[in-house]
């Protein structure tokens, strides 16, 4: 996840559409300075479109999938 990606989206709603059944691993840039070497990344995409910390981003993620399970 950057920042950076041209792919904006909606974390609560994105969550929803990863395969079901398969794993998968976020990637999250956590740097002040630099890029993201994303040759083994399948997708990139920005969960806002300003710079947050990368505890906030993953603060985002662990909620969004707390909603799609049903987490209470």
């Amino acid at each position: 996840m950057n920042h950076r990606a041209e792919k904006v989206v909606r974390i609560n709603d994105w969550v929803k559409t990863l395969p079901d059944g398969e794993p998968f691993v976020f990637v999250v840039g956590c740097f002040a300075h630099g890029v993201i070497q994303d040759d083994y990344v399948d997708e990139m995409v920005s969960v806002s479109e300003y710079e947050l910390s990368a505890s906030v981003v993953l603060g985002k993620i662990c909620c969004a999938f707390e909603d799609f399970w049903g987490v209470l």
